[in-house]
């Protein structure tokens, strides 16, 4: 893979880590959402993680993070080309 497409395959993993449509929930109950949440705004330390164990994490729920949610001609950073 070129350094292009993993910029590209980041981007995806980012846009899926705060809208993760993919798990059926919106931006506001993410994950990434919520551990910021416990960390820095409440300061908690206690994130309310879902699932709660890692045991509960399927293989399609981590492959859907590959997947991009844009096609390719219209992902944000299709004119990156490799150096």
């Amino acid at each position: 893979m070129g350094l292009a497409d993993e910029l590209r395959m980041e981007c995806d993993m980012v846009r899926h880590s705060f809208h993760p449509v993919h798990l059926q929930r919106g931006p506001a109950h993410s994950d990434t959402v919520e551990g910021i949440r416990a960390l820095a705004v409440d300061k908690d330390h206690a994130p309310q993680w879902q699932p709660q164990r890692i045991e509960d994490i399927s293989p399609d729920m981590v492959q859907a993070f590959f997947h991009s949610p844009w096609p390719v001609q219209a992902h944000p950073l299709r004119a990156l080309a490799d150096i």
